[in-house]
């Protein structure tokens, strides 16, 4: 992302650009809008009227088209109120909604752009200037080439991913982020380049399209969307994904598709990947746990009376664990770290897996807690995530009404057989 230093109140404030037309730029720094203009540095806080007709102005294209000119109209009005552009103005030369192809705001050049912003040129983020501005903008160095995979990326696409070979090794491809509307802690925002996680294929076409993290709202579905109203894509319903983290959710009358996308998958080189598959509709819902191959052939769906899932199991194998080093680190507080790495495979399991309400703000006190204690307390607790599980699993033996059996039965399989492990890491 593009940052400069801004003069606020005597203050240097870095600023991250976001949007800029004729005369104008907008930043962003912190929860706080910088506009600058017609000589003038203004901060705009959330609190202030004019804050949400800049940031409806920043993000257009996200809005109804049937609100855009009012929205121009209004942001319009900012500019003149503060004295950045001077009023009236007429519609020609009111301020362009026009949107670069990734959904970042540009300008139709309805005024020369003054040399003095051309050392700032928006053409850095691919914002198109008028011909006299990119005649004067300085010449930006060739960008190095990066690696091409050996699957069939569509074309407006392949610029966008960095990688080798074939899927066997998408983990470790780089996708550049388009849309930012899923940046997560540590995932980089518009313009960076982040890991892959869900990964779309047509099996009719052969064709890819991997999905930074960061790209992600709406399982990808957002940008493939995008996508396909720019023609990289065609015939969206011919794309199922592959999500190399595990978990699926489609519907039932879309399972023979879905099977088509695996084998796809596997066919590109994909890892058979363990899975755990959600699908509703017509009679209800139905559960997978199990490999991609497993559910090619249909060789199970909810595992049989008696078995715990695989998912069940791991949390369960996971509890044991940890419990033990815990106990090791008591004697030897070398064993802490050992301890600390089981107690985050505790917490993803139920975070990203199991999912139920109780049992993650067990799994948030874990991560917020800085002290080895506060970990053990969080897990091993009378409160924690193992009393927690005990505790539904039981009521759910006794027939009382559980909020989560589903959930349960889901994760657990045999909610009976489960039961009977978590009585016996009690004696832990």
């Amino acid at each position: 992302m593009r940052t400069k230093g801004l003069g606020v109140d005597g203050k240097n404030v870095e600023a991250v650009l976001m949007a800029g037309g004729p005369g104008f730029k907008i930043y962003s720094a912190g929860a706080d809008l910088i506009v600058v203009g017609g000589k003038k540095t203004l901060v705009f806080k959330e609190s202030d009227s004019a804050f949400m007709d800049i940031m409806q102005y920043v993000n257009l294209k996200y809005q109804p088209l049937n609100q855009h000119d009012a929205i121009k109209q209004k942001f319009n009005s900012v500019l003149v109120d503060h004295g950045i552009k001077k009023g009236p103005v007429s519609e020609s030369a009111a301020v362009s909604e026009a949107v670069n192809e990734w959904g970042v705001p540009e300008h139709e050049s309805v005024e020369p752009v003054k040399a003095d912003l051309l050392d700032e040129s928006l053409d850095h983020w691919g914002i198109p200037l008028d011909e006299a501005a990119k005649a004067k903008a300085k010449p930006k160095a060739p960008k190095a080439k990066i690696a091409a995979p050996s699957v069939n990326i569509p074309k407006g696409y392949q610029k966008f991913v960095d990688g080798s070979g074939d899927l066997s090794n998408v983990e470790n491809w780089k996708i550049q982020v388009q849309m930012g509307n899923s940046v997560g802690r540590d995932e980089p925002d518009v313009g960076g380049w982040g890991s892959p996680g869900y990964v779309f294929i047509n099996p009719k076409t052969k064709e890819v399209i991997p999905v930074a993290r960061s790209d992600e709202h709406h399982g990808g579905y957002d940008l493939m969307r995008h996508l396909a109203s720019k023609g990289v894509v065609k015939n969206l319903e011919d794309w199922g994904y592959v999500y190399i983290h595990g978990t699926h959710v489609f519907d039932k009358s879309d399972k023979t598709f879905y099977k088509q996308v695996y084998q796809t998958w596997l066919d590109l080189g994909g890892k058979n990947i363990e899975v755990e598959i959600y699908s509703s509709g017509s009679g209800g819902k139905e559960s997978f746990i199990g490999l991609l191959s497993d559910f090619i052939e249909q060789k199970s769906f909810i595992p049989k009376k008696g078995e715990i899932a695989k998912s069940g199991q791991r949390l369960i194998q996971a509890l044991e664990r940890y419990a033990t080093l815990v106990v090791q680190a008591l004697k030897d507080p070398n064993k802490e770290a050992q301890a600390n790495k089981a107690a985050q495979a505790v917490v993803d399991l139920v975070n990203y897996k199991l999912a139920v309400s109780k049992p993650k703000k067990a799994a948030e006190l874990a991560l917020a807690s800085d002290s080895f204690q506060g970990v053990q307390d969080a897990i091993l607790g009378m409160d924690g995530i193992k009393n927690i599980i005990h505790q539904g699993l039981r009521e759910i033996e006794a027939g009382d009404r559980f909020m989560y059996g589903r959930e349960y039965a889901t994760f657990f399989g045999d909610t009976s057989a489960a039961l009977k492990a978590f009585d016996a890491l009690g004696a832990i």
